[in-house]
């Protein structure tokens, strides 16, 4: 994000983001805060079982909204924490409503 054209001379894609793994309390989220405030970035904070809704869409939505406020705030860093939880794997069986988000997740962030 810092230096865009570096990716640019080696005719290669930036990354559009990075996922942290490891157990809790290793500092997955003092990382990130300090990575956004090193680049100046706006961070957005999700935890994952908070976003979760039993209505139909509305969590789509609310990630919808998250998403569209980073844009609005570019550049921006969204930590999602324990997503793990909130998203099964693609295939594993899950609710209806998890199958949703993680395609929200996928087509969002792509």
């Amino acid at each position: 994000m810092r230096h865009p054209q570096a990716h640019l001379q080696m005719g290669i894609r930036a990354p559009k983001g990075i996922i942290f793994h490891g157990p809790p309390g290793v500092g997955k989220t003092h990382l990130t805060l300090a990575i956004a405030n090193e680049m100046d970035a706006h961070f957005e904070f999700i935890n994952g079982p908070e976003i979760i809704s039993t209505a139909c869409g509305e969590t789509e939505a609310v990630l919808r909204g998250i998403f569209e406020h980073a844009a609005d705030h570019a550049p921006s860093i969204i930590f999602i924490d324990e997503l793990d939880i909130v998203a099964p794997r693609r295939g594993e069986s899950g609710t209806q409503a998890d199958t949703r988000m993680v395609a929200q997740l996928l087509l969002i962030s792509a």
